[in-house]
């Protein structure tokens, strides 16, 4: 999914020579605290709320107000998670989407992302959460998809991230059961470490060990 997918329906911004009062209105009706600026369909930038609160004379145009426009944007194939990175680095909560030319198509917002990533994500599919701990060169995708195939279960999405120590990799796996008991056991025979899991897991205790026997007593 990139950025071009994802516009909000509106591809609001201001001008250059807009009052900072009608750059705070619009703003407001947007319910967003930065607006793209934008002349004869260029992005110049990115103007922020918290920029306009010391300006008194609020009939001044944008342009006489002395505000640093951010030059932060997204192009129109910029991947969804590359825009996570970009709100994470700059706290926006609003991205400009621009075309090859710097010509302003529309905006991103967080909000919108992140709907939009837990949809590519299956995150509101069920399913069971695997979290396995590996070294950072002892592990295998293409082997791991192979142990969860072997249960007749898929990976719905997967996520690859560095340990505390740096030395080893985490990996979460979100899989198409929420009953992994079976999944977990592969796991195990093959050495990987299950660091975390959520999902429904057989249990074998006491109770149950007593209720089969009884079962099989009384069948006899």
């Amino acid at each position: 999914m990139i950025a071009g997918d994802i516009l909000s329906d509106t591809p609001i911004a201001v001008s250059f020579f807009d009052p900072v009062q009608k750059v705070y209105e619009v703003m407001a009706d947007a319910e967003l605290n930065s607006l793209p600026v934008v002349e004869n369909e260029q992005l110049l930038g990115t103007v922020f709320k918290d920029d306009l609160a010391n300006i008194a004379d609020r009939a001044l145009p944008l342009r006489e107000a002395s505000v640093s426009l951010s030059p932060v944007f997204a192009a129109q194939d910029c991947h969804i998670l590359d825009l996570f990175r970009l709100f994470s680095e700059n706290l926006q909560d609003m991205i400009p989407v621009v075309e090859n030319d710097m010509r302003y198509v529309g905006y991103n917002t967080l909000i919108d992302c992140v709907g939009s990533f837990s949809d590519m994500a299956s995150l509101q599919e069920p399913g069971g959460i695997i979290v396995l701990e590996t070294s950072q060169r002892n592990h295998s995708l293409a082997h791991i998809s192979q142990v969860v195939e072997s249960n007749n279960a898929q990976i719905l999405s997967s996520y690859i991230s560095s340990g505390i120590d740096n030395l080893s990799t985490e990996i979460t796996l979100k899989v198409n059961r929420t009953e992994i008991s079976d999944i977990l056991a592969s796991f195990g025979r093959h050495e990987y470490v299950v660091k975390a899991s959520f999902g429904n897991k057989k249990e074998s205790d006491s109770i149950t060990d007593r209720y089969d026997h009884l079962m099989n007593y009384l069948n006899l």
